[in-house]
Parts: structure tokens; sequence; C-alpha cells
């Protein structure tokens, strides 16, 4: 059973306003919607605002429900309003690894904790939704793949259609779209124009990551 928590206080829940500087809380239904695809339970701790004492208080009592895993969402970078990774160690939890040097996904943290002799595993996403989404796929479907038996993900070799370019030493997970070829049953791929971490509409047309 996972729970789920977004943080930020320019989000808001479907439904409702979102003009000025607000934004519907994507990385909450991405990642009800990733959860459910693998058939596995979930609870929605919902949106908390950047304030240390609400995200210590919802993430306790996260913690000491019935769930195995916590996901949650922004708020584990090095800005002034990141509390998560302080809040986790206040509560007790150790923090096994945080950033990693990928693209886009770079400030993932992974903790654990153990409430009353029962072990949680706590995965802080980042907050850009395609990040957040990349890194679901890249570490936890990979866990609940080995932990649980589910089918692993599928990997094919597929031609490049287009060059591609990076700036750093970083491991890019660039968003593409695969192509077979009816006639030969070759694949083919190449990247989607905008690559930002923040480009949701380019992530829903992407059927790969391109490696």
């Amino acid at each position: 059973n996972f729970g789920i928590i977004t943080t930020g206080d320019e989000l808001v829940d479907i439904g409702s306003n979102c003009s000025g500087d607000k934004r519907y809380a994507s990385n909450l239904y991405t990642s009800i919607a990733l959860i459910e695809e693998l058939n596995m339970d979930h609870t929605n701790f919902g949106i908390c605002n950047d304030n240390k004492n609400d995200l210590r208080d919802v993430i306790h009592t996260s913690l000491h429900s019935n769930i195995d895993f916590l996901i949650t969402s922004g708020g584990v970078s090095v800005g002034k309003f990141d509390f998560v990774m302080e809040v986790l160690k206040e509560l007790g939890a150790e923090i096994i690894f945080w950033k990693v040097n990928i693209k886009p996904g770079k400030p993932l943290l992974f903790a654990k904790i153990d409430i009353k002799g029962k072990k949680k595993l706590i995965f802080g996403l980042p907050g850009n939704p395609v990040s957040s989404f990349v890194n679901f796929h890249l570490f936890i479907k990979n866990i609940l793949t080995e932990s649980y038996s589910h089918s692993s993900r599928r990997t094919i070799t597929a031609e490049l259609v287009n060059d591609l370019k990076k700036n750093d030493l970083k491991r890019h997970f660039i968003r593409g779209i695969v192509d077979q070829n009816g006639n030969s049953g070759k694949y083919f791929v190449k990247e989607i124009e905008n690559q930002s971490s923040s480009n949701m509409m380019g992530l829903s047309v992407s059927n790969a990551l391109i490696t």
C-alpha cells in the first residue's frame, strides 16, 4: 500500500481555480495512475503547503498509517521551502541517498524508517512532473518488480533517427517516440522536440525513454 503526498504552495486540486501562479497538482494524480497500473493500493494524503510544521504532521500521519511505501513530490531540492529531507530526519528516518546523476530527476531522495517494527520505504520525487514520472519508472517500479514479481519493463533496441546532444556528464533519459517498420520489423526511435522537465504534453505523446 502506497501513501502519496504532494507539496507546494502553488498547487491546487483538480476542479479548483487555477489562476495566477497556481498549478494543478499533476504529480499527485500521475503517481496514483502509475500505482493503479501496477494493481497496488494507495492512500491519498493530498496536497501540503510549504510549511514545515504542516508537512511534519502529514508525513507523521502517513508513516503511522498502514502504508508500506510513501511517495512525496516536491520539496527535495535546495530551495528555501524544501523541507522534506529535514522533516524525515526529525521523524527518525534514515536517508539512504539524495540526488542521482541523471537528467531529468536529479534531486531524488530515498529513505527508510522503522515504525513499530515495520520497515517503510520513502521516495522523495522532484516537483517537476516529467522528473517525477521518470524517477517512478526507474526506481520505484524496479523495486516493485523485484519485490513483488511484477513484469519487468520492456526494453528494445532501436535505430536512432536524429542526433542527440547533451552538455553534461549526467545519464540522460530522453522522451521519444518508437515506431516499428511493418516490413522489416525493425524499430526506429526519435526524440520529441521539447525535453523540458515540465513538458507534460511532450510526455503524453512519448512512448519510450531513450537511454
